[in-house]
């Protein structure tokens, strides 16, 4: 395996490159992370990546919530509509013995 040191096409630079969007995108960091060995790097994508994770699950367990919500209140209706349907019939059937008698 060959060494790259172009920091636009290297590993380790493109690492860096990553790292600094993330630590940017996370407001963790005003400026560059400092340049750190490789494993170092990597350990600080990761806790960025998990940061930016479980932010990104809190919205979407509260989204989960609200649609939960909202799926028990329509099958409330549904529900609530079914038994008024019954009751509409039940009439009918009563109207149509009474007109037939």
């Amino acid at each position: 395996m060959t060494c790259d040191k172009d920091p636009r096409t290297s590993i380790q630079g493109k690492l860096d490159r990553y790292a600094r969007a993330l630590f940017l995108r996370t407001g963790e960091a005003e400026q560059d992370p400092p340049r750190t060995p490789d494993n170092t790097v990597i350990v600080q994508v990761i806790q960025s990546s998990h940061k930016i994770l479980e932010k990104n699950m809190g919205k979407v367990r509260s989204e989960v919530f609200l649609l939960r919500q909202g799926l028990r209140n329509v099958a409330d209706r549904a529900s609530t509509e079914k038994n008024r349907i019954s009751e509409l019939e039940n009439m009918v059937q009563t109207l149509r013995k009474e007109v037939t008698e």
